[in-house]
């Protein structure tokens, strides 16, 4: 099993990441997606409301780009 994830869109308060999982057989070099999936994370504050997560936009152009496997 292979989950690979990028996060697609940062906002002011939130961000959403695509969640794509694949699946292989043992002894096969193929593997097919199981399911996916886009998830947004809203940052809070101790009164459960919305905060901004970046105070510089430089790092939107970064964080947009970032993709990670587990």
């Amino acid at each position: 099993m292979e989950l690979v994830g990028n996060v697609s869109h940062v906002g002011n308060t939130s961000m959403k990441v695509r969640v794509d999982i694949f699946v292989e057989q043992m002894y096969k070099n193929e593997r097919e997606k199981a399911i996916s999936g886009e998830f947004t994370f809203v940052a809070i504050d101790e009164d459960k409301k919305p905060v901004s997560i970046l105070k510089n936009k430089k790092k939107t152009v970064s964080l947009s780009r970032d993709r990670f496997r587990v």
